[in-house]
Protein backbone atom coordinates (compact mmCIF):
# COMPACT_ATOMS: atom_id res chain seq x y z
CA UNK A 1 0.00 0.00 0.00
CA UNK A 2 3.15 2.23 0.83
CA UNK A 3 4.62 1.65 -2.37
CA UNK A 4 1.28 2.42 -4.57
CA UNK A 5 1.31 5.74 -2.97
CA UNK A 6 4.93 6.44 -3.29
CA UNK A 7 4.59 5.43 -7.04
CA UNK A 8 1.22 7.56 -7.45
CA UNK A 9 3.61 10.41 -5.50
CA UNK A 10 6.11 10.21 -7.85
CA UNK A 11 3.45 10.36 -11.15
CA UNK A 12 1.94 13.03 -10.07
CA UNK A 13 5.07 15.06 -9.56
CA UNK A 14 6.45 14.17 -12.89
CA UNK A 15 2.76 14.75 -14.61
CA UNK A 16 3.22 18.30 -12.54
CA UNK A 17 6.63 18.43 -14.38
CA UNK A 18 5.75 17.92 -17.84
CA UNK A 19 3.24 20.44 -17.66
CA UNK A 20 5.46 23.09 -16.46
CA UNK A 21 7.94 21.96 -19.46
CA UNK A 22 4.92 22.13 -22.06
CA UNK A 23 4.06 25.95 -20.51
CA UNK A 24 7.79 27.03 -20.77
CA UNK A 25 8.33 25.47 -23.97
CA UNK A 26 5.41 27.22 -25.24
CA UNK A 27 6.13 30.92 -23.45
CA UNK A 28 9.80 30.26 -25.45
CA UNK A 29 8.15 29.40 -28.73
CA UNK A 30 5.55 32.37 -28.00
CA UNK A 31 8.58 34.73 -27.80
CA UNK A 32 10.46 33.56 -30.60
CA UNK A 33 7.29 34.12 -33.12
CA UNK A 34 7.51 37.60 -31.24
CA UNK A 35 11.09 38.25 -32.08
CA UNK A 36 11.18 37.16 -35.69
CA UNK A 37 7.92 39.12 -36.22
CA UNK A 38 10.35 42.24 -34.74
CA UNK A 39 12.94 41.21 -36.70
CA UNK A 40 11.26 40.82 -39.72
CA UNK A 41 9.24 44.31 -39.35
CA UNK A 42 12.70 46.09 -38.45
CA UNK A 43 13.84 44.60 -42.33
CA UNK A 44 11.20 45.93 -43.90
CA UNK A 45 10.51 49.60 -42.13
CA UNK A 46 14.30 50.10 -44.12
CA UNK A 47 12.35 49.62 -47.78
CA UNK A 48 10.29 52.62 -48.65
CA UNK A 49 8.29 53.37 -51.99
CA UNK A 50 6.87 57.01 -53.07
CA UNK A 51 5.84 58.79 -56.09
CA UNK A 52 7.32 61.84 -57.65
CA UNK A 53 5.68 62.95 -60.83
CA UNK A 54 5.20 59.71 -63.27
CA UNK A 55 8.15 58.05 -61.14
CA UNK A 56 7.70 55.36 -58.70
CA UNK A 57 10.98 55.51 -56.19
CA UNK A 58 12.25 52.17 -54.31
CA UNK A 59 14.61 52.72 -51.46
CA UNK A 60 16.06 49.38 -50.17
CA UNK A 61 17.97 49.95 -47.53
CA UNK A 62 18.45 46.47 -46.38
CA UNK A 63 22.18 44.79 -46.68
CA UNK A 64 20.09 42.21 -48.26
CA UNK A 65 17.69 42.11 -51.21
CA UNK A 66 13.96 42.53 -50.87
CA UNK A 67 10.99 41.36 -53.38
CA UNK A 68 8.72 43.74 -54.17
CA UNK A 69 5.48 44.31 -55.40
CA UNK A 70 3.58 47.46 -56.59
CA UNK A 71 0.15 47.59 -54.82
CA UNK A 72 -2.15 49.52 -57.54
CA UNK A 73 -5.64 50.70 -56.52
CA UNK A 74 -7.24 52.62 -53.31
CA UNK A 75 -5.46 52.05 -50.51
CA UNK A 76 -7.14 49.54 -48.07
CA UNK A 77 -9.36 48.24 -51.39
CA UNK A 78 -6.80 47.08 -54.03
CA UNK A 79 -7.43 46.07 -57.06
CA UNK A 80 -3.58 45.15 -58.58
CA UNK A 81 -0.91 43.73 -57.05
CA UNK A 82 2.26 44.36 -59.99
CA UNK A 83 5.00 41.85 -58.91
CA UNK A 84 8.34 43.67 -60.09
CA UNK A 85 11.18 41.73 -58.90
CA UNK A 86 14.15 42.13 -56.73
CA UNK A 87 15.47 45.28 -54.95
CA UNK A 88 18.93 45.08 -55.04
CA UNK A 89 20.74 46.02 -51.26
CA UNK A 90 21.58 49.58 -50.34
CA UNK A 91 19.83 50.71 -53.65
CA UNK A 92 17.51 53.61 -54.83
CA UNK A 93 15.39 52.79 -57.90
CA UNK A 94 13.57 55.04 -60.10
CA UNK A 95 11.54 53.86 -62.45
CA UNK A 96 8.86 55.09 -64.55
CA UNK A 97 5.40 53.96 -63.26
CA UNK A 98 3.35 54.14 -67.14
CA UNK A 99 4.83 50.27 -67.42
CA UNK A 100 2.98 49.30 -63.99
CA UNK A 101 0.07 50.72 -64.49
CA UNK A 102 -0.35 49.25 -68.20
CA UNK A 103 0.39 45.97 -66.32
CA UNK A 104 -2.31 46.73 -63.89
CA UNK A 105 -4.33 47.33 -66.50
CA UNK A 106 -3.66 44.62 -69.01
CA UNK A 107 -4.89 42.92 -65.84
CA UNK A 108 -8.44 43.68 -66.33
CA UNK A 109 -8.12 46.54 -64.49
CA UNK A 110 -9.02 49.94 -66.18
CA UNK A 111 -9.24 53.35 -63.73
CA UNK A 112 -7.63 53.80 -60.90
CA UNK A 113 -8.77 56.55 -58.37
CA UNK A 114 -5.39 56.60 -57.12
CA UNK A 115 -3.11 54.28 -58.83
CA UNK A 116 -0.32 53.47 -56.92
CA UNK A 117 -1.24 53.15 -53.11
CA UNK A 118 1.97 51.72 -51.55
CA UNK A 119 4.44 48.55 -52.00
CA UNK A 120 4.35 44.69 -50.47
CA UNK A 121 8.03 43.72 -49.09
CA UNK A 122 9.18 40.21 -48.23
CA UNK A 123 11.28 39.67 -45.97
CA UNK A 124 13.67 36.69 -47.01
CA UNK A 125 14.61 35.68 -44.26
CA UNK A 126 11.25 35.01 -42.72
CA UNK A 127 9.03 34.73 -45.76
CA UNK A 128 6.66 37.32 -44.46
CA UNK A 129 5.12 39.84 -46.13
CA UNK A 130 4.10 43.69 -45.21
CA UNK A 131 2.35 46.22 -46.99
CA UNK A 132 4.09 49.42 -47.09
CA UNK A 133 1.37 52.25 -47.53
CA UNK A 134 2.17 55.73 -49.74
CA UNK A 135 1.41 56.88 -46.23
CA UNK A 136 4.77 54.70 -44.43
CA UNK A 137 2.53 52.44 -42.57
CA UNK A 138 3.49 48.95 -42.31
CA UNK A 139 0.43 46.23 -42.22
CA UNK A 140 1.55 42.65 -41.78
CA UNK A 141 0.01 40.00 -44.16
CA UNK A 142 -1.39 36.29 -43.78
CA UNK A 143 1.47 34.14 -45.64
CA UNK A 144 -1.69 33.38 -48.22
CA UNK A 145 -2.31 37.15 -49.07
CA UNK A 146 -1.40 36.65 -52.74
CA UNK A 147 -2.66 33.53 -53.10
CA UNK A 148 -6.38 32.63 -54.86
CA UNK A 149 -9.14 32.85 -53.77
CA UNK A 150 -8.90 36.62 -53.18
CA UNK A 151 -10.22 40.00 -54.41
CA UNK A 152 -7.23 41.47 -55.79
CA UNK A 153 -5.38 40.08 -59.48
CA UNK A 154 -1.58 39.52 -59.15
CA UNK A 155 0.23 39.88 -62.31
CA UNK A 156 3.95 40.30 -63.49
CA UNK A 157 5.90 42.87 -65.16
CA UNK A 158 8.52 42.06 -67.61
CA UNK A 159 11.30 44.53 -69.01
CA UNK A 160 10.46 44.47 -72.57
CA UNK A 161 13.61 44.95 -73.97
CA UNK A 162 15.47 42.08 -72.22
CA UNK A 163 12.79 40.32 -70.98
CA UNK A 164 13.93 40.32 -67.38
CA UNK A 165 12.02 40.98 -64.17
CA UNK A 166 10.94 45.22 -64.64
CA UNK A 167 13.41 45.73 -61.93
CA UNK A 168 16.31 44.45 -63.55
CA UNK A 169 15.58 46.47 -67.14
CA UNK A 170 17.05 48.76 -68.79
CA UNK A 171 14.47 51.68 -67.73
CA UNK A 172 15.21 51.29 -63.97
CA UNK A 173 17.73 54.01 -62.68
CA UNK A 174 19.76 52.33 -59.75
CA UNK A 175 21.97 54.35 -57.56
CA UNK A 176 23.69 53.19 -54.53
CA UNK A 177 22.32 54.01 -51.00
CA UNK A 178 25.08 55.39 -48.49
CA UNK A 179 22.83 55.00 -44.80
CA UNK A 180 22.69 51.23 -45.65
CA UNK A 181 21.64 49.03 -42.86
CA UNK A 182 19.37 52.10 -40.85
CA UNK A 183 15.91 52.80 -41.24
CA UNK A 184 14.75 55.42 -43.45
Amino acid sequence: MVAALVAAMGLAVTAWGTVKSAQVANDQLAQSKERVAQDSRKVVSRVAAWQRGDTLIIANRNLEATVVYAVMGQIMRPKVIVWLGVSPPCTQLQMPLKPIEEAARSAGERQFSHPFSGLIVTDSASGRMWWRLDDGQLLALPKDALSPPNQVKLTDLMDPKSGAAFLAGRSVKEDALEQCGTSN
